[in-house]
């Protein structure tokens, strides 16, 4: 079984990346505003192609690329260190982007039904990037915040990042680094008005349409702008309530807080005690409600509900008033798919083991590490897709089985020696 399992890996590896490696050309090539010349623009693609074929490899830096082929050469470091960072960022955005067309065409060209199972829905999160330079000055784009992730406040970089969840799977599109100070709400809107923009032309220009289209956020991003927008553009808005906010829910005029312990309670009680007496196992309770947004002054849909083996009681809201229980919560944890994009570039990927001096630099390392992370997620669709020994593996599975089950760099080494990048 391992045999096989290095065999078809091998075969995977090829066939995906030289596909991967020819997209990317032909998409170089179509970029406009790209200033370089030809040879440039073929150095530039294959040192990024390298970078996200050692992250295959589980290498997740030039360095550990370099090591691991027992190369001494630093050509390749000279080449990236020319690539600007409006370089990078603007290749990766169109990568980006064409990435994501390709798949949605290819899931709104199927029946109502795939769409509706792909749970189309934009995503916004911001998440901080841990940095420490040394010559950077503080309180603009490098700044202290508070980390949800290291539960303290750490210096580093904001990021504020939408994209699409089709499915399982989150397309990244826009990300912009939110200054202190700033509101990331703001760079929310700029940003989701592109990627909806991005959905209808891309639609629109194969003659399709694009019906149940989501935003779904965290309470950080519950804003009157991006509810307006949506309003305006027939789009859903899922987002969860801060407990203290005032609702008017049938006869009751009181804050969630209170509404959870008046009401959900006891109705969540009684459902319980009726299981029990009927002797059938509970399924997981939930209580959908019409109310008035009073901060907001507009008439919403509520949803209260408990994850799994949680004492919290949770609560999200829609601006449809129509929306059904069941729709609302799936296009909510759509949501999930950003934050598991951000754990695949910091804990995964490691964007920490690139050294950043400046913010230029950052935005070229992240953008880099977005690539990267995009190819990996192409891969993992492609084994899933084509090898049905690899149907339901994750990408954190395929690349274990590559690193430890010894699968031989060759590819690597011919891709990093070709064409003269590297002389020994």
């Amino acid at each position: 079984m391992r045999k096989k399992v290095n065999r078809l890996l091998k075969k995977a590896l090829r066939a995906f990346m030289d596909d991967q490696l020819t997209k990317s050309e032909e998409l170089l090539d179509s970029i406009r505003s790209f200033d370089l010349d030809s040879k440039s623009k073929l150095k530039f693609n294959r040192v990024l192609n390298i970078m996200s074929l050692g992250s295959l490899y589980g290498l997740n830096t030039l360095s550990q690329i370099l090591s691991a082929l027992h190369i001494k050469s630093n050509n390749l470091h000279k080449i990236w260190s020319n690539a600007t960072y409006e370089q990078v960022q603007s290749f990766v955005k169109h990568f980006g982007e064409d990435n994501f067309k390709t798949h949605l065409l290819a899931l709104a060209k199927k029946d109502d039904s795939a769409w509706s199972r792909a749970q189309v829905t934009i995503v916004a999160d911001d998440s901080i990037f841990r940095q420490w330079l040394k010559n950077m000055p503080k309180g603009e784009q490098f700044a202290k915040f508070f980390s949800g992730q290291y539960h303290k406040t750490v210096y580093g970089f904001r990021v504020s990042l939408v994209g699409v969840a089709l499915g399982d799977t989150f397309y990244p599109l826009y990300f912009l680094v939110v200054p202190k100070g700033e509101c990331s709400k703001k760079a929310a809107l700029k940003s989701l008005k592109k990627a909806h923009q991005l959905i209808k032309n891309t639609l629109e220009g194969e003659g399709l349409s694009s019906p149940n289209l989501t935003f779904s956020v965290d309470s950080g991003f519950t804003d009157e702008a991006l509810i307006v927008y949506c309003e305006a553009q027939d789009i859903k808005f899922v987002g969860v309530p801060k407990k203290n906010n005032k609702f008017q829910i049938g006869s009751y005029d009181l804050n969630l807080t209170n509404y959870i312990e008046k009401v959900f309670l006891k109705k969540e009680q009684q459902y319980l005690a009726k299981c029990k007496a009927e002797n059938i196992d509970p399924k997981p309770f939930y209580l959908r409600k019409k109310g008035i947004y009073q901060a907001l002054g507009k008439k919403v849909t509520l949803l209260f509900f408990r994850l799994k083996d949680s004492k919290k009681v949770s609560v999200i809201f829609c601006n449809d008033l129509t929306i059904s229980a069941k729709f609302m919560r799936r296009r909510f944890f759509q949501r999930t798919k950003i934050e598991q994009f951000f754990r695949l570039l910091k804990d995964t990927l490691k964007i920490q083991q690139t050294k950043s001096v400046d913010a230029e630099s950052f935005i070229k390392k992240l953008a880099t590490c977005i690539f990267k992370a995009m190819v990996c997620q192409n891969f993992r669709i492609y084994c899933n897709k084509k090898f049905k020994d690899f149907k339901k593996w994750a990408f954190t599975k395929l690349r274990l089985h590559i690193v430890y089950d010894h699968v031989e760099l060759d590819m690597l080494e011919q891709l990093v020696k070709n064409k003269g990048f590297c002389k020994q």
